[in-house]
């Protein structure tokens, strides 16, 4: 491939060569109304150079004349296909020296050497094809290399599309010799009153749907006309609705605007003195929904006209100020304030009244002297306590500051009560007298004057004996029981049980050992009618009237004799393979036999009227428990058991349960969850599956039907740098639109991998509309994402619906959005957003592993037209996107790959070139006279879908 790329760099451009190019052929000016598109009228065999594509090895071979160039005869799209076959002169005399071998591998000996075999293969003259030897005649012939197409002697790129029918494109794969429509690429039918116009399977540039030209303003009339495009006719003095009822007599203006007369609405106040003046308490306005004049009340400072008031504020629309004290701050004025707005305050002198100098440590303040002033004699501060500092402060008056921890004499002495006076918190303070003189049968006190006394007490005492009662204090002040021989002063320890030895001591009182031996019951149906202790009990046998049978009721009356009453209930016969025996006249009757069989393959079942039923192991290895709860039953013994199933399904959002008779239950629950989507709150299970609340809108568009612009006219970009006197690329653009789209020269490069990554749902662009969304004009926001589809991935991403994840790089710092544009306005049908301080990248994708390279925007705008919204969703629209790339920006980024990534014969170095040679700046950013960037334009369509959570 060195070879080729030499004659690639040799060529200062690919028509000097020879070679194929994208910009128009010569005399095609490239304009639309001179495109034909009626791919019916294409020779399809047009440069076509044999049209039985006789085939050398794997490749098409181009056969050159003698004179090394080849003879490609001008196309008549009458003649037939084998009239257009270049003639291939035949050498009758050649001599094939091996076939197998190639003129550049064999040294060839002149003076030796006959035949074709002799000649030399030369150097293709066409980038798109080299010279190799046929290894049957020897002779050498040129053969188109794969990815390329030979059309009309012009060598074609991959999906380089005709430069006369902008629907037909090189598709080598396809047909190398002719072009090849490709459905649904963008086009351009040349009526600017059609949008979204794309080619058909056969080739046609089919027009789209009619340009609605809505304005959105009732004051024109919107009308299409063909090779002009959208006219909004202003229809000046149409009566309109303004939309505001405050307007009165409303028509439109030359500039399309609904105006007439505003209604005036003015307020108006009174000053102190009667005076009116208008209302600056009340904003004033009129409610264009109702007509009516609206005075809302404001904050706002305001003059009430009055000297004697101060801050002036508006309160309920009325100017309200503080009145004016006049303070002077000098005790002996009179300070007064006379009304008017020129007045105010007035300070006299005052000789008579008391005054108050602010010093708390004077009495008896009075005015005197000149000046004026007020003046008092020094306080004194003598609280005559011993426990307190006395002090005077100037603000506060007297101080007395406590005094803690030394002695004192209390103010008026020390009584004889208390001992040890000291000063605590301010108070001179004692320590109570103990008069107590420790005899119980004496009462003591202290008088305050005397000091302590006692009297006898003849009440009731304590004797310290725990096994007296009844003490009292005699006439000698001693605590004694009257006669303690008495039992009436003893105190009683019997608990009345014969199986304790009762006593008491002094100390504790009474005392009860456990005793053993035999003891007296006092219970007629006991055995004996005696006992024995054990424990502090008396134990005792009850008589057994037990008769032996079922239907008798036994007791034991009072008298202890035994009683048997007869019953009717059920009773046992003592046969235990029977049941549902009764009580007839005293007797067990009746029964039938007992069911053993316990439906176990584990047991062999019999019954025994001793003991009943009777399950004996049966030695089956394989049973069933009847419970759908468990697997590989099997017997142990007499048991038949299974292991226990594992009902788990990892959702959160179920309980997870087992009934015995269907099996594992995973019931829904309305638990808190975690969806693990950073993007959404208050997750919560519904329905057996954990939701949250989205961060974003839904639904939002997702872009359908995405390419890179092939023109620069209407659809395929917008104008970028705000001129419309400018469009590019030069000779492929509208003039008067200012489209700016120089990708378009190398758009092929690009679409076939970008439209198909956009169809397999591999690189997605999505629209985000803010609530506030509105067709009024008032700007709202939109944001744009790059993602991909995400589960499930059976979704139809051309249609509306699918969910897609986001890429990280879009969003910060987890799901708020990157790219955000602010200004969206829709007017009508039109939508438009961006602008010199807008940028979003552009993903492209280049290599065999459909790599995406982001390419970063600039000056990112986006036109929208026949916009469809319906419950403040937009459904449907055709639009544009574009922006500038810095040239470096894009090359760098290919340089950047690995080589690998490049397929023959596309390799890296020669994508490069291809670049660098159809890629022309358009665009001078910094200024410096030397344009650096290119502008671009993608071309797509909307539709709905649903964004779930970052990727």
């Amino acid at each position: 491939m060195k070879r080729i790329l030499l004659s690639v760099f040799a060529c200062l451009t690919l028509v000097a060569c020879g070679g194929g190019h994208v910009s128009p052929g010569p005399g095609d000016s490239g304009d639309i109304d001179k495109i034909d598109n009626d791919p019916d009228s294409i020779t399809q065999d047009d440069g076509q150079l044999d049209s039985s594509r006789d085939l050398q090895g794997d490749r098409d071979p181009i056969k050159p004349e003698d004179d090394g160039q080849l003879d490609i005869p001008d196309a008549d799209p009458d003649a037939d296909a084998d009239e257009q076959e270049p003639e291939v002169e035949e050498d009758a005399d050649a001599e094939v020296i091996d076939p197998d071998v190639d003129a550049g591998d064999t040294d060839i000996d002149p003076d030796t050497c006959v035949g074709p075999w002799c000649e030399e293969c030369g150097t293709s003259e066409h980038f798109c094809s080299e010279i190799v030897r046929d290894s049957d005649t020897g002779e050498c012939v040129e053969q188109l290399l794969p990815g390329f197409c030979f059309i009309n002697n012009q060598c074609y790129i991959m999906n380089q599309p005709s430069p006369n029918y902008q629907c037909m494109f090189c598709v080598p794969d396809v047909d190398p010799y002719a072009f090849t429509a490709i459905d649904k690429a963008p086009c351009e039918d040349g009526n600017p009153c059609t949008v979204g116009d794309m080619c058909s399977a056969d080739g046609h540039c089919i027009p789209g749907g009619p340009n609605k030209c809505d304005d959105n303003n009732e004051c024109t009339i919107d009308r299409c006309f063909d090779g002009q495009g959208c006219v909004n006719t202003v229809q000046v003095g149409r009566e309109c609705d303004p939309k505001d009822k405050c307007v009165s007599n409303p028509q439109c203006n030359a500039q399309g605007e609904c105006t007439g007369y505003r209604k005036n609405c003015t307020d108006n106040r009174r000053l102190w003195d009667g005076t009116v003046v208008p209302n600056d308490c009340t904003d004033d306005l009129c409610n264009k929904d109702t007509g009516e004049c609206e005075f809302v009340p404001n904050n706002n400072s305001c003059d009430d006209g009055n000297a004697c008031t101060l801050n002036d504020t508006c309160s309920n629309g009325q100017c309200i100020g503080v009145r004016d004290l006049c303070d002077d701050g000098n005790p002996c004025t009179k300070d007064t304030c006379i009304d008017g707005p020129k007045s105010g305050c007035v300070h006299q002198n005052n000789y008579t009244d008391p005054c108050d100098d602010g010093n708390a440590c004077t009495v008896n303040d009075y005015c005197n002297g000149d000046p004026l002033v007020c003046a008092g004699v020094p306080r004194v501060c003598n609280d005559r306590n011993p426990c307190t500092v006395d002090s005077c402060d100037p603000d506060t008056g007297c101080v007395f500051t406590p005094i803690d921890g030394g002695a004192c004499n209390p103010t008026g002495g020390a009584d004889a009560c208390h001992v040890n006076y000291r000063c605590v918190q301010g108070e001179c303070v004692g320590e109570p007298r103990d008069c107590d003189g420790g005899h119980v049968c004496k009462i003591y006190w202290c008088d305050p004057a005397r000091g302590c006394q006692s009297r006898s007490n003849f009440g009731a005492c304590d004797d310290g004996n725990a096994c007296t009662v009844g003490e009292t204090c005699n006439s000698e002040g001693e605590c004694k029981v009257p006669d303690p021989n008495l039992d009436m002063y003893k105190l009683d320890c019997d608990d009345g049980n014969p199986c304790t030895h009762d006593r008491c001591d002094s100390l504790v009182g009474c005392i009860h050992t456990n005793i053993s031996g035999p003891c007296h019951d006092n219970d007629p149906c006991s055995q004996v009618g005696s006992g024995y202790c054990r424990a502090g009990q008396c134990i005792t046998e009850t008589r057994d009237c037990d008769d032996g049978n079922p239907c008798t009721i036994d007791s034991c009356n009072p008298e202890g004799g035994c009683f048997h009453t007869i019953h009717h209930g059920s009773c046992e016969d003592g046969d235990l393979c029977t049941v549902n025996e009764s009580c007839v006249d005293g007797l067990c009757v009746g029964g039938v036999d007992r069911d053993c069989d316990d439906d176990n393959l584990c047991t062999i079942d019999s019954c025994d009227p001793r003991y009943g039923c009777i399950y004996a192991p049966s030695g089956a290895k394989t049973c069933d428990d009847k419970s759908a709860c468990t697997i590989n039953d099997r017997c142990d013994g007499q048991i038949c058991f299974g292991d226990p199933i594992l009902c788990e399904d990892n959702n959160i959002c179920t309980d997870n349960t087992c009934d015995p008779a269907v099996g594992c239950q995973f019931i829904p629950n309305d638990l808190p969850c975690d969806d693990n989507n950073v993007c959404t709150y208050d997750d919560q299970c519904s329905e057996g599956q954990c939701r949250g609340i989205s961060m974003f809108e839904d639904p939002v568009n997702k872009v359908i039907n995405f390419w890179f612009g092939t023109t620069g006219n209407q659809g395929h970009g917008v104008n970028v740098d705000g001129d419309q006197t400018t469009c590019s690329p030069k000779g492929n653009c509208a003039p008067g639109l200012g489209i700016d789209n120089a990708f378009a020269e190398i758009s092929f490069f690009f679409n076939d991998a970008f439209t198909n990554a956009t169809a397999a749902g591999d690189n997605i662009l999505l629209i985000e509309h803010e609530p506030e969304i509105n067709t009024s004009g008032v700007p709202y926001t939109m944001n744009l994402y790059w993602g991909e589809r995400i589960e499930p991935v059976s979704c139809d991403t051309s249609s509306a619906g699918c969910n897609y994840g986001v890429y990280p790089s879009q969003l910060i710092p987890a799901c708020d959005p990157k790219y955000v544009f602010d200004n969206t306005i829709i007017r009508g049908s039109t939508l438009t957003a961006g602008g010199f301080d807008y940028e979003f990248p552009v993903f492209v994708v280049v290599g065999k592993n459909n790599n995406l390279i982001p390419l970063m925007l600039r000056w990112a705008r986006i036109h929208m037209v026949n916009v469809e919204i319906a419950g403040g969703v937009v459904t449907s629209g055709l639009g544009a996107l574009g922006g500038w790339v810095l040239v470096d920006e894009l090359l760098n980024a290919i340089r950047a790959m690995d080589k690998t990534e490049f397929e023959y014969p596309y390799t890296k170095e020669m994508f490069l070139v291809y670049l660098e040679m159809f890629l022309k700046p358009d665009l001078d950013i910094d200024g410096d006279g030397v344009k650096e960037a290119f502008s671009m334009g993608l071309t797509f369509q909307v539709t709905t879908g649903s964004i779930i959570r970052p990727l």
